[in-house]
C-alpha cells in the first residue's frame, strides 16, 4: 500500500512561556492539508501558585496567510490572523498542578503559518 502526497504545508510554533505556569510538552501539527483536521495537545504545569486564574490558549499570529478553524469542547472557533482563543481558564489550585487541553486543528488556506501556543493567567 503506497502513499501519494498531492498537498501538504509546513506550519512554524513559537512557544512562550510565563513566570506562573510553563509549558510542560505539546503535540501540534507541523505539516497540514487544507481542511484537514489534525489533533492537538498542550500540557501545562503550574510552577508557582498565585492570583489569577489559569490561561492555556494558541494564537493565529499576524502574518498568517489566513484563518484556522479550532474545534474543542465540542465547538468550532475560527482565529484570524492576529487572534487568540483561550481554552482554559481555571484557578491556581497548587504549585505543581498540570493542566492539559487537546482539540483539533484545521488550516483554511495553503502557506505557512506561525502558531504561537501560551500559558499565563488572567485576572
Amino acid at each position: 500500500m503506497g502513499f501519494t502526497s498531492t498537498d501538504s504545508r509546513m506550519i512554524v510554533v513559537n512557544v512562550i512561556e510565563y513566570p506562573n505556569i510553563s509549558i510542560d510538552s505539546f503535540d501540534f501539527p507541523t505539516k497540514a492539508v487544507i481542511n484537514e483536521w489534525k489533533p492537538f495537545r498542550i500540557k501545562a504545569k503550574v510552577t508557582k501558585a498565585g492570583a489569577g486564574n489559569i490561561a492555556l490558549g494558541i494564537t493565529n499570529a499576524a502574518g498568517s496567510p489566513s484563518s484556522i478553524i479550532i474545534k474543542y469542547g465540542g465547538k468550532e472557533h475560527t482565529l484570524r490572523p492576529n487572534e487568540n482563543f483561550l481554552a482554559k481558564n481555571g484557578g491556581a489550585d497548587y504549585t505543581g498542578k498540570t493542566y492539559e487541553i487537546s482539540g483539533s486543528v484545521k488550516f483554511t488556506k495553503g502557506g505557512n503559518y506561525t502558531i504561537v501556543i501560551f500559558t499565563g493567567y488572567t485576572l
